[in-house]
């Protein structure tokens, strides 16, 4: 019994991970296996065994259908994308390609932060990025927020983390125009 279900959990592993089509033409993106675990894991066990064996999570080969980081925000679970952060963090605010996830009105490319706020299934999975230090204050290339892309997710609309970033955004801004209004103070000669 074992070995029958061992057998169609790798036939279902290896279909599911034979070829992704996205809407360019004849282009066809082949997953590789990194970007097929990420996308099927369903435990966070899975990618904390590669981890410890030394695997690094940042697939150099992936050239089509959406980095690690991505694929584990659109898969939805917060423990995988914690893994991924906590081994390579420096991700957490590099631009990354929309191409096969186009956002209609969003550039080709923008921060992480706006893919997991137009794509994440649940608050939690933004709020992961949130805790990691993801930079909310970001504009993309057609300076849109990050409100902008949650206002497209009916699962982030006016909620509680919306409002967090909200916060950030607006706060940020103060702080900013406060150290602008006192450098402009400081330049000023004083009157007499």
């Amino acid at each position: 019994m074992k070995k029958e279900l061992l057998t169609a959990v790798a036939v279902c592993f290896i279909a599911g991970s034979a070829v992704a089509q996205y809407n360019k033409g004849t282009t066809v993106c082949s997953y590789t296996p990194m970007q097929d675990l990420i996308r099927n894991a369903r435990s966070a066990d899975q990618v904390q065994q590669l981890i410890n064996s030394g695997v690094q999570m940042n697939d150099a080969t992936i050239k089509c259908g959406g980095n690690l980081l991505q694929l584990a925000i659109r898969r939805g679970n917060t423990e995988i994308l914690g893994l991924l952060l906590s081994q390579n963090k420096s991700q957490i605010n590099a631009n990354v390609s929309l191409t096969g996830f186009e956002i209609p009105g969003a550039p080709k490319e923008v921060p992480l932060v706006m893919f997991a706020a137009y794509y994440a299934p649940s608050e939690a999975v933004f709020q992961t990025l949130m805790n990691a230090g993801v930079d909310v204050t970001v504009l993309d290339t057609s300076n849109n927020s990050a409100l902008w892309y949650m206002d497209q997710n009916p699962v982030l609309r006016e909620t509680p983390t919306a409002d967090q970033v909200r916060s950030k955004i607006l706060y940020g801004s103060a702080s900013a125009n406060d150290g602008n209004k006192q450098d402009k103070q400081e330049a000023q000669p004083a009157k007499k």
